[in-house]
């Protein structure tokens, strides 16, 4: 054997182990890929919020937040109920501008979503326009009825694009 022969020889040996080594490299990334959750919290969820428009934060302090609004709610004081709506109106108006809705109104933002896939549209146009009634005239009526509807719709909507539980 000359030295042409063997550095052949070794030149299969070498392409021959690349290719197993390739090959066990594809299997560990597939059982990575399956059974952790890499996949999940890296790949799936960034994909989830592009998809949806925009990354929406903390769902923990989402929760906290929407507590605090139901316990105005159901408080005896009036004024109360209307610093819910409020609370809530702004909560909404905050996520749709992290989803990218640019507009200076909540009512803008509401009107120009118009997502098909959401059912109660129109009860949410509702919802905002007493929100916009409460934030532009403190004399307001807000009877606790309205009150709690205006809050079921936002709380809806929210739990629609992903923000509550």
């Amino acid at each position: 054997m000359d030295w042409r022969e063997i550095a052949q020889n070794i030149i299969f040996i070498v392409n021959i182990l690349s290719f197993i080594a390739l090959f066990l490299f594809f299997l560990i990334i597939i059982w990575v890929l399956k059974y952790t959750g890499w996949l999940k919290y890296y790949i799936l969820d960034d994909l989830k919020d592009f998809l949806r428009g925009g990354y929406i934060p903390l769902p923990q302090r989402a929760q906290r937040k929407w507590k605090k609004i139901k316990k105005l709610l159901f408080s005896k004081n009036p004024g109360n109920w209307k610093i819910s709506v409020m609370e809530a109106g702004d909560l909404l108006a905050d996520v749709l501008a992290i989803l990218g809705r640019e507009e200076k109104s909540l009512r803008e933002k509401i009107e120009n979503f118009k997502d098909k896939s959401y059912p109660d549209y129109e009860k949410l146009k509702k919802a905002v326009d007493v929100y916009m009634n409460v934030i532009s005239d403190p004399d307001f009526y807000l009877s606790h009825k309205e009150a709690e509807e205006t809050i079921e719709e936002i709380e809806k909507f929210l739990k629609f694009i992903g923000y509550l539980d």
